[in-house]
C-alpha cells in the first residue's frame, strides 16, 4: 500500500513538472509574442497605413508599455510620436485646405471687383496709349484702374507688355 501512495506521489509531481514546464513554455512563447508585438509596433508606428488606434486596443491590459528600455525609446514614446506626427499632418492639410479657401475667395472678391467696373467716356476722353480721343466705335478695353484704351492700342500693349503696359495699369 506504501508503495501505491508513492506512485501516486511520483505520478503527481510528474503531472505537476509535467503542467510547470507547459506554463513556463507558455509564458515564454507569450513574452517572446509581446516583444515581437511592440517591437512591430515600435517599427511600423509611424506608418500611415497602421491604425494606430486600432493597435492600442489590441494591446492586452497587462502589457507595460510604457517600461524603460536600454535600447532606444519606449512603446509609449514611439506611439506618441506617431500620434503626434499624424496630428501635424492632419493639422498641415487643414491649414492648407484653409490657405487655398481664403486665396479662392480672395480671387471671387477680385473677380467681382473688376466685374463692377466701368468706364464713363466723354468727348474728351484720351485713349492710354496712344492718347487720341476715343471716339463713338465703341470697342475699347478698360483696365482694372479704370484707364480706357482702344483695342487695338491694348493689342499693342500686350505685345509690349515689359514697355507700355506697367504705365497703362500697376494693378
Amino acid at each position: 500500500a506504501q508503495c501505491d501512495v508513492m506512485k501516486e506521489d511520483a505520478s503527481a509531481s510528474a503531472s505537476t513538472l509535467k503542467h510547470k514546464t507547459e506554463l513556463n513554455n507558455l509564458n515564454t512563447q507569450v513574452k517572446a509574442y509581446e516583444y515581437y508585438c511592440k517591437d512591430y509596433l515600435k517599427k511600423y508606428a509611424d506608418n500611415e497605413k497602421l491604425k494606430i488606434e486600432a493597435a492600442l486596443e489590441s494591446i492586452p491590459d497587462d502589457w507595460l508599455i510604457s517600461d524603460n528600455e536600454t535600447q532606444g525609446i519606449s512603446l509609449a514614446q514611439t506611439i506618441s510620436l506617431a500620434i503626434n506626427d499624424r496630428l501635424s499632418k492632419a493639422n498641415a492639410c487643414m491649414v492648407e485646405r484653409n490657405t487655398a479657401e481664403m486665396e479662392r475667395l480672395s480671387l471671387e472678391c477680385k473677380l467681382a471687383r473688376l466685374k463692377r467696373a466701368y468706364a464713363v467716356v466723354t468727348l474728351e476722353r484720351k485713349c492710354g496709349v496712344c492718347f487720341e480721343r476715343l471716339g463713338d466705335d465703341g470697342v475699347m478695353c478698360v483696365y482694372p484702374n479704370g484707364t480706357v484704351v482702344h483695342k487695338e492700342c491694348a493689342k499693342k500693349a500686350v505685345s509690349y507688355t515689359h514697355l507700355t503696359l506697367p504705365t497703362i495699369c500697376s494693378v
